[in-house]
């Protein structure tokens, strides 16, 4: 039988994430790719925020944030960063940082220009949104825990590559 008509993987999470040579490895491991291009910065940023506490506290101030915005912001971008790197929630994860990403952009980063100043803030944030329709593919903790679907276009049964 073929995977569409049983529903079940014919290879193990294990074997999928070995990135098997065929059309829905290479999309899964394009989303691999894709988180940890994500999820990568947003863990080392709020661990950077997370060690140096009064002063991320201090800038925050100087935006008319109080205090807890800082906390907030530096959980998110931890524990937001761990779950896009291993799928867990990835579309609420996602979701989260692309707003982040959207008042860093507004807040701070867009009063200096493209060039050194939001373009890699533009960056994560189009990554975000772009994942956050996506999903987190077959090779993610959420496609071994079975929840949702494998890729937005498996949600309305348009996917060419799971074949949903």
């Amino acid at each position: 039988m073929r995977y569409h008509e049983t529903g079940k993987h014919p290879y193990s999470f294990f074997s999928l994430c070995m990135l098997k040579m065929s059309s829905w490895a290479h999309h899964d491991a394009g989303l691999v790719f894709l988180r940890l291009a994500l999820g990568l910065p947003f863990v080392a940023h709020g661990l950077q925020k997370l060690g140096s506490m009064d002063q991320t506290i201090h800038f925050f101030a100087t935006l008319g944030l109080p205090g807890p915005c800082a906390w907030g912001i530096a959980l998110l971008e931890l524990i937001g960063g761990c779950a896009v790197l291993f799928g867990l929630g990835l579309k609420w994860a996602s979701g989260l940082l692309a707003i982040n990403m959207f008042f860093a952009i507004l807040l701070v980063k867009g009063k200096m220009g493209f060039f050194g100043g939001y373009e890699f803030d533009l960056v994560l944030f189009l990554l975000a949104l772009g994942l956050a329709f996506s999903g987190a593919g077959m090779c993610s903790v959420d496609a071994k825990l079975g929840k949702g679907k494998t890729c937005g276009a498996c949600e309305n049964g348009s996917c060419a590559v799971h074949k949903a």
